[in-house]
């Protein structure tokens, strides 16, 4: 189940994991010395969730539709999609001229996967479509065609934590 939570509800459940929570609530004990423990949680928590967005696998994750900012078509007979800042990490796409999504492939195979376009035996067909992240952060897709979805995770803010109901283990446990 996807869940949203407010920074405050985050930090709550982490101080109840960490078991930072006073067990009495009829008395009230105050230091005015010491860390800031609610800072630290804070920033270790963003962290960590930045971390999942990157990282983790996709069923912690609350895994929704991108839209892209741009869509412009490229040579050899494909497509370029600019992706909204906020997007961290996208999964997989599907054009309306193929006939199954495919995974986005990592930069790492950005260099092969172009010059496999310039093959006639090599280059994507709508059967055997390919999408790869380019080194500016776009997606390049082939054989071209109209978005019809495009997977991925975005990361709302400093703010707000959104993932599956699974992935809390992986914030909240040391």
């Amino acid at each position: 189940m996807k869940l949203s939570l407010t920074k405050a509800q985050m930090l709550e459940r982490r101080r109840i994991a960490d078991g930072l929570e006073p067990l009495r609530t009829d008395c009230a004990i105050e230091f005015t010395d010491g860390i800031d423990i609610d800072r630290m949680l804070e920033h270790d928590l963003r962290a960590r969730y930045v971390d999942m967005l990157a990282n983790a696998d996709p069923r912690y994750l609350a895994v929704e539709c991108i839209e892209p900012v741009g869509l412009a078509e490229m040579k050899p007979d494909g497509v370029r999609l600019s992706l909204p800042p906020t997007c961290r990490r996208v999964f997989d796409i599907e054009l309306d001229t193929w006939y199954r999504p495919v995974a986005v492939q990592p930069l790492s195979m950005y260099n092969a996967i172009v010059s496999w376009q310039y093959n006639e035996y090599r280059a994507a067909t709508p059967l055997n479509p390919v999408a790869v992240l380019s080194p500016d952060g776009d997606i390049l897709a082939w054989p071209e065609g109209k978005l019809v979805a495009l997977h991925g995770i975005s990361d709302p803010g400093e703010d707000t934590y959104v993932l599956d109901e699974s992935g809390l283990p992986l914030l909240l446990n040391n």
